[in-house]
């Protein structure tokens, strides 16, 4: 059986609600945040997942 490599990144989700006139003064307002330091603590966690990114087959082939 070959062995194989499996690589995956975790992505965290966040929220915030903000009041804004209208979804292009929402989409500035979220620029604004991304540019801020310290932003993870303006929003609120929801959850995280793994992703897989890429699949690598090891160069040794042995049974496992």
């Amino acid at each position: 059986m070959a062995k194989y490599t499996l690589y995956a990144k975790k992505v965290y989700y966040y929220r915030k609600d903000i009041n804004a006139q209208d979804r292009k003064s929402a989409e500035e307002r979220g620029r604004q945040y991304e540019s801020k330091d310290n932003v993870e603590r303006l929003f609120e966690p929801t959850g995280e997942e793994f992703y897989i990114t890429s699949i690598e087959e090891n160069d040794d082939d042995t049974d496992c």
